[in-house]
């Protein structure tokens, strides 16, 4: 098991953070499967066949937003998942421990008019985590590289040249290999 992380946040919060199993996502995305291809039914002369909507078509300009609309949703409720399994609990400037956002609490104001279902626990603890206690920009870095969001640290400048001098060395290679023009 690995310990849990302790990240200070800008406003003084010490949040309690666990790294989220890669695996622990699998129930999440069962749970949104896309959806399923539209099929249209055409009559030939050998029969009736099922064939996918022609691109451009009506059929297939709904399945593609339908498409956009599920991704849309499924990483929200990524993001949301993320936070609610690595978050463990906050510790607040004046040394309350809190695991739930208190009872009292509410969206921004501003933030209300665009929410128009009612939140569940689930959802409701995850807008609290990233809409209260995340307050700033690196604030959001720090948890999501603690929870297992994002990579800890950006490639450095010799990572990426050793990453790249295969493809280099190939490029050189057929370049110096090609016959050469005579001269006339």
């Amino acid at each position: 098991m690995e310990k849990d992380i302790q990240v200070k946040l800008s406003n003084g919060v010490l949040v309690v953070c666990r790294p989220v199993p890669p695996y622990a996502l699998m129930p999440l995305y069962e749970a949104f499967s896309e959806p399923e291809m539209p099929m249209e039914v055409i009559e030939t002369i050998s029969g009736v066949e099922k064939k996918r909507p022609l691109p451009k078509s009506e059929a297939w300009q709904k399945y593609q937003q339908s498409l956009k609309d599920h991704r849309r949703k499924l990483n929200v409720e990524v993001i949301k998942y993320h936070f609610n399994l690595g978050v463990i609990s906050w510790e607040l400037p004046d040394g309350e421990v809190q695991s739930q956002p208190p009872v009292e609490w509410q969206l921004p104001l501003a933030m209300q008019q665009y929410v128009t279902a009612e939140m569940n626990e689930f959802d409701r603890r995850a807008a609290y985590i990233m809409y209260e206690l995340m307050a700033r920009e690196e604030d959001v870095d720090a948890v999501e590289t603690a929870i297992g969001m994002r990579k800890s640290t950006p490639l450095s400048n010799q990572e990426v040249e050793a990453a790249a001098t295969p493809f280099v060395s190939v490029a050189e290679t057929k370049k110096s290999s090609r016959p050469k023009a005579k001269a006339r």
